[in-house]
C-alpha cells in the first residue's frame, strides 16, 4: 500500500441525464406515498492532465429502446424512466462546448441502466469499471440480467476486452478521517480515488476526489453552502458557473457515493430505505453497512461533501411533472 497520494484538485460539475420516478418511502424510510423523482445523476470532471473524464453517465433513449420487449420490458415497468433526448449527457456536454470524442475517461460506478446508459456515446473513452461489479453480471442471461437490472447492449462493443478494472490500480490509503483503510488511485497522482461502497450492487465503488472550484447544491440544502462567486476562466472550454466559497481553505473534498444512499436527507436523518427496496439491492446487509459508514464518514469529516447519485439536492432536474417537497 503507498502512503496518501498528494492532493491533485481537479474541476467539478454535477449534471444529470433523465430521472426515474418512485414512491418516496420506498428510498427513505418513513416516507410518504407520493412519486418522487430520483435524477440519474453524473459527474464531469477535468483533470489539469488528463482532460475530460465522466463518473457515469446517466440515461440515453437506448434504455427505451432496449427494454421494449419481455424480460427487459419488466425493467421499464418497474422503474419508470422520464427523459428527453437533449437530457443525453453527450448532448449536454456538446452544449458546454466539450466534443464527446474529447471525453477521455468513463469511470463506472456500477452497471445499473441508469449509470451507464449513455456508456456508447463517448468512442474514445477508456473505460475504469469496478471487476467486482461486472463479474457477476456478464455471463447472465436476459432474465437475470434484468433482476439485476443490467442492459447488456448499454455497453460499447467489446467492453470487457477495452476497459480496465479499477482494482489493477495502486492501492492507497485515503486522506483525512476515512473510516475505509484505502482506495484505487485511479490515476496514480491521488486525484480520483475510488472507493468500495457495496450492497445496492455488488462491488459498487465512490469516487473521492478534491474539486478546486466547487459547484454549489441547488436543492434544500442550498443555504447550508456558503454563497460565493461566479469563478470566471480562459481555459477553452470552461466550465460555466463555478461557484466558490468564499471561507474554503482550498480545494472542497467530494465523495460521489453513487447509490450508497439515495439522497443527502437520508444520511442526514438516519433513514435507510424502505426492506421493500432490498428488491433492487444485491445485498442488503452489505447495503446497511455501506450506509452506515458513508454516516461515520460524515461524522468523522464534516467538510466533505458526499454526493448520493439520485439526490435532487445536488442534480437539479425540470421538476414541474413531479413537484420536491
Amino acid at each position: 500500500m503507498s502512503a496518501v497520494a498528494p492532493v491533485v484538485p481537479v474541476e467539478l460539475k454535477l449534471m444529470s441525464a433523465g430521472y426515474c420516478v418512485h414512491p418516496e418511502f420506498v428510498t427513505i424510510r418513513g416516507g410518504s406515498l407520493r412519486t418522487a423523482a430520483y435524477p440519474a445523476g453524473f459527474a464531469l470532471i477535468r483533470h489539469p492532465a488528463q482532460g475530460w473524464i465522466l463518473f457515469d453517465t446517466g440515461y440515453s433513449a437506448r434504455f427505451e429502446a432496449l427494454t421494449q420487449r419481455l424480460p427487459y420490458a419488466l425493467y421499464r415497468r418497474l422503474t419508470p424512466v422520464r427523459y428527453r433526448e437533449e437530457d443525453a449527457a453527450a448532448r449536454q456536454l456538446e452544449a458546454l462546448g466539450i466534443r464527446a470524442e474529447e471525453v477521455g475517461t468513463v469511470i463506472l460506478s456500477h452497471f445499473h441502466a441508469d449509470h451507464i446508459g449513455g456508456a456508447r456515446d463517448f468512442p474514445n473513452a477508456r473505460f475504469l469499471y469496478p471487476e467486482a461489479a461486472y463479474a457477476p453480471l456478464c455471463r447472465l442471461g436476459p432474465v437475470r440480467s434484468t433482476r439485476a437490472g443490467f442492459l447488456p447492449g448499454l455497453l460499447p462493443d467489446g467492453f470487457a476486452e477495452l476497459a480496465t478494472p479499477v482494482e489493477r490500480a495502486a492501492w492507497t490509503q485515503l486522506p483525512g478521517h476515512s473510516p475505509l483503510a484505502g482506495g484505487w488511485d485511479l490515476l496514480g497522482d491521488g486525484s480520483l480515488i475510488a472507493v468500495s461502497l457495496p450492497g445496492h450492487a455488488a462491488g459498487q465503488i465512490g469516487l473521492l476526489l478534491h474539486a478546486g472550484q466547487p459547484p454549489a447544491p441547488a436543492g434544500a440544502n442550498a443555504a447550508a453552502a456558503t454563497p460565493g462567486r461566479t469563478v470566471a476562466t480562459d481555459s477553452p472550454a470552461p466550465m460555466p458557473q463555478l461557484a466558490s466559497r468564499p471561507d474554503a481553505s482550498g480545494p472542497t473534498r467530494y465523495l460521489l457515493c453513487a447509490d450508497a444512499a439515495w439522497s443527502s436527507r437520508a444520511l442526514r436523518e438516519n433513514r435507510p430505505p424502505h426492506p421493500a427496496a432490498g428488491i433492487v439491492m444485491d445485498d442488503r446487509r452489505a447495503y446497511r453497512d455501506s450506509f452506515a459508514l458513508l454516516r461515520r464518514w460524515q461524522a468523522a469529516d464534516p467538510a466533505l461533501v458526499i454526493v448520493p447519485s439520485h439526490c435532487r439536492e445536488f442534480f437539479p432536474i425540470d421538476d414541474r411533472e413531479v413537484p420536491m417537497r
